[in-house]
């Protein structure tokens, strides 16, 4: 008998393991999108800037990564200072692209309309020019693509390609997606206009099980696999008997279109709580832009 008691622990225990990964499977990633029209004009030579912040909720795990895109119609994209914060972290998307250790004034390319991931295949957003084959002939429209954000958390008076790069969009992996989100962009060098037409989040979130539901159908599952070897004990090859004909007591059967429970994110965007334009409390002299 003792064989048999040690083939049912062995049996029960990979019911629970099957048990734990079905519950498992339910727990994948999940895709947040948010977006930003503004189309408001940032002021010309003023470090001011101006300031977006929008709010998400409903996101219920934790950021396991973020790109963000920014489109910003102009004429001399080397003027242009951006950076993102939120309660988790800190990034610098953009700091006077072109801006060598020789000096200048950048690049006088006409727009950015791009997405940032840390792990964009172009690379470094602020040597585009050298990416992409014509560090001197510019281009003909605004920049587009994945690219790599700025990242030197520096000042942008004084920036250049050789400074370290440690501002970047994994900073707030790992933390809440939810909360303030905001973007600051500026204009730090005279004689060119630009406008903030619009950015956006994209944010991969992992939900966090509950450990009583992990415990659940841990125990659900060993209780069934225990059944199931009791059983067969008795005398049915395959844990199961069939069922003899009975009439269904009550309306039992789900309708076709019923709708699954439990769903904790979609890939539609999330509601906006609030979008606003304000005076930063950090810094003075930033552009009032409503309520």
């Amino acid at each position: 008998m003792q064989p048999k008691t040690t083939c049912g622990l062995k049996r029960a225990s990979l019911a629970v393991v099957v048990g734990m990964v079905l519950g498992a499977a339910g727990l994948a990633r999940a895709g947040v999108f948010v977006d930003v029209p503004v189309g408001r004009t940032i002021l010309d030579g003023d470090a001011g800037g101006l300031v977006s912040r929008v709010t998400v909720s409903g996101g219920a795990g934790i950021l396991t990564h973020l790109r963000v895109s920014l489109d910003i119609s102009g004429t001399w994209n080397g003027d242009l200072y951006s950076y993102l914060a939120h309660e988790s972290g800190f990034a610098v998307l953009l700091n006077r692209v072109g801006q060598t250790d020789a000096g200048g004034v950048g690049y006088g390319d006409p727009g950015i309309d791009v997405t940032f991931d840390d792990d964009a295949v172009n690379g470094d957003i602020h040597s585009y020019r050298a990416t992409l084959g014509n560090p001197e002939a510019g281009l003909a429209g605004p920049l587009s693509g994945f690219w790599s954000p700025d990242a030197r958390a520096v000042s942008p008076f004084g920036v250049t390609e050789a400074m370290a790069r440690t501002a970047f969009l994994s900073g707030f992996e790992g933390g809440n997606p939810n909360g303030i989100w905001t973007l600051y962009v500026a204009d730090v060098s005279g004689g060119d206009v630009h406008r903030l037409e619009s950015w956006g989040l994209e944010l991969e979130i992992q939900p966090i099980p509950e450990p009583a539901g992990w415990a659940a159908n841990a125990l659900c599952a060993g209780l069934l696999g225990c059944w199931l070897l009791l059983r067969r004990r008795r005398g049915h090859p395959s844990g199961f008997q069939p069922l003899r004909s009975q009439p269904i007591r009550g309306p039992r059967a789900l309708s076709a279109d019923a709708e699954p429970e439990n769903r904790l994110l979609s890939r539609a965007p999330l509601p906006i709580q609030s979008l606003w334009f304000s005076h930063s409390v950090a810094r003075a002299g930033f552009q009032t832009l409503g309520g």
